[in-house]
């Protein structure tokens, strides 16, 4: 039996910044060859950061390889890339990227740092350099084609660095403060969104210090309110109660800011219990507003999930929770 898959020693490299002369580069995917035929199961195995979705996501075409070849039922997948594939994606849904500040330690316990924070950031500088532009620019939990988007968020897209100068000195920051990022280096994304963010602070006089540690030790810490500053996401949002009973509800279990509104938390257990819609959506909306301007967390930029297919595919879509619908799926000439 021949061969559906086979990888002849596949390389990705994923550039982790610094001065010209002095770059460095992550390697995701070392010379990595293996073959399956049709009719069998394969699963890469290895701890966090190993380079298991970066070979995923080579081999579906989602993001390029530096070398090697990737044949898939005969044909050369990587020189096939943008003519034999489409990819479908849905804007209903999304994972939202998001800076994490821990409210529980200064300077972070203070929200009007927060919201200087919210206020420098520039969104669009860091989807484009961290994400190399993929997704939309996030201001609430839900993406813009969600039924459940309101664009609620307060502090919008445009930076103000004036009020963000302001809000430190009411605190008591007119100097500005110095804050620790905790960043991953297997993770090129969350460590570019720190390089980005620690150049968009000094406009405000922040000095921000990058401290680059492994998987588990930045667990460990995200979760134990260790940590000052970070960036995390959400594995997906179908509805706001996806993310606000887990990540901004006092005592939930992803609650890794360790914020705590008994405003918020009224409206979020109430939403969750109601039946009616539209009541849901008043309750939903009211959140959102709360929890962007006391700023524990600042929405930066959704990732979008692409389903690579055959350019003769046509009416496959995808629903709110992720998956492929193909229902109405058929094919063209």
């Amino acid at each position: 039996m021949s061969d559906l898959l086979r990888l002849e020693n596949l390389r990705k490299t994923c550039a982790l910044g610094g001065p010209p002369w002095a770059r460095r580069e992550l390697v995701a995917v070392n010379h990595v060859s293996f073959s399956t035929e049709r009719g069998h199961t394969m699963g890469p195995v290895g701890e966090s950061g190993s380079g298991k979705s970066t070979l995923g996501r080579c081999i579906l075409g989602l993001t390029g390889a530096d070398g090697g070849r990737i044949i898939f039922d005969g044909a050369d997948v990587l020189g096939l890339r943008g003519r034999a594939f489409i990819y479908v994606t849905s804007p209903a849904a999304g994972i939202p990227d998001f800076i994490a500040m821990n409210a529980s330690v200064a300077p972070f316990a203070n929200p009007l740092v927060r919201q200087a924070i919210a206020l420098a950031v520039n969104r669009s500088e860091i989807r484009d350099l961290a994400d190399l532009g993929a997704g939309e620019l996030g201001l609430t939990e839900m993406p813009t084609g969600s039924i459940w988007n309101d664009d609620a968020g307060l502090f919008g897209t445009e930076r103000n660095i004036d009020a963000a100068k302001a809000l430190l000195a009411a605190a008591g920051f007119s100097e500005g403060p110095t804050v620790e990022y905790l960043g991953l280096p297997q993770y090129p994304e969350p460590l570019k969104t720190g390089q980005v963010l620690r150049e968009l602070l000094k406009d405000i006089g922040i000095s921000m210090e990058i401290k680059a540690v492994d998987v588990s030790v930045w667990f460990d810490a995200y979760v134990s309110a260790g940590y000052q500053i970070t960036s995390a996401y959400q594995q997906r949002t179908i509805n706001p109660d996806n993310f606000y009973s887990l990540l901004i509800r006092f005592g939930g279990p992803v609650n890794t800011t360790f914020y705590a509104n008994p405003e918020v938390e009224s409206l979020v257990d109430k939403a969750a219990a109601s039946v009616d819609m539209g009541e849901r959506q008043e309750m939903y909306r009211q959140v959102p507003s709360i929890v962007t301007n006391d700023a524990p967390i600042i929405f930066a930029h959704f990732e979008t999930l692409h389903y690579p297919m055959s350019s003769n595919v046509a009416g496959s879509t995808i629903t709110p929770k992720l998956s492929l619908h193909i229902e109405n799926v058929g094919f063209t000439e």
